[in-house]
């Protein structure tokens, strides 16, 4: 299994949100979101005893689009606002600016598919001044397109003009290996826990990297190559 990418090999680079580039629930813990949305879906009717078990906000989100769609947007909307103050206490990934700055230097696209909401990512990449070619964010209408569905890298795919095989996706969990897979597009499983080396061993992966450094864009390489 490789443990580097050559980023210069290919026509565009699409990042996960949460994980590659920060740690958006450092302040406010993802857990402590999934309660909020609980005490929400209590207080709309859904009998306490049979709460999501999950402490997943973004599970929260799918099991009632599914189950009770006349109060997901009522998760939605509280789930959009609870990121929008997340962001403001996430922890940039150690190595994103390097890496983004090496892309914009050497003019390769970077696009990002996300099951955090579009306006949140947004407002944390203007917070530091990082210019992203194209974000795509979870569909507040269609929770049931969130990643493990491909629909997102897909998404970003078509924004950024490029084919599927042309382009990588790096992200940090099993359902950004499946939106990938079933994008077509070649995947990077960035191992940001002990516990995913193994986790990604099974999975198809392009390459598995520990660090954002494994990333690199190297023109020189592809010249020699040519």
């Amino acid at each position: 299994m490789k443990t580097s990418v050559n980023l210069a090999a290919y026509d565009a680079v699409i990042l996960d949100f949460d994980g590659p580039m920060c740690n958006v629930f450092a302040g406010y813990p993802a857990a402590t979101i999934a309660s909020e949305l609980k005490q929400r879906l209590v207080e709309g009717g859904w009998p306490a005893e049979s709460l999501p078990a999950t402490s997943d906000p973004h599970q929260i989100l799918r099991l009632v689009a599914e189950q009770r769609p006349d109060l997901a947007s009522t998760v939605e909307t509280a789930l959009a606002a609870a990121e929008a103050i997340a962001v403001e206490t996430a922890i940039e990934t150690p190595g994103l600016a390097p890496l983004l700055a090496q892309l914009r230097k050497w003019g390769v696209p970077v696009a990002i598919a996300s099951n955090n909401h579009a306006g949140a990512i947004r407002r944390w990449l203007a917070q530091r001044g990082y210019s992203i070619d194209h974000v795509v964010g979870r569909d507040p209408a269609s929770p049931a397109t969130m990643k493990p569905a491909p629909d997102v890298v897909i998404a970003a795919l078509a924004l950024l003009s490029v084919d599927a095989h042309r382009a990588i996706f790096v992200g940090d969990a099993a359902s950004d290996a499946a939106a990938a897979n079933g994008a077509g597009c070649p995947f990077v499983a960035y191992a940001n826990k002990r516990h995913k080396l193994e986790l990604f061993a099974d999975l198809r992966c392009l390459a598995i990297i520990t660090d954002l450094n494994q990333l690199s864009v190297n023109v020189g390489v592809m010249a020699s190559q040519e």
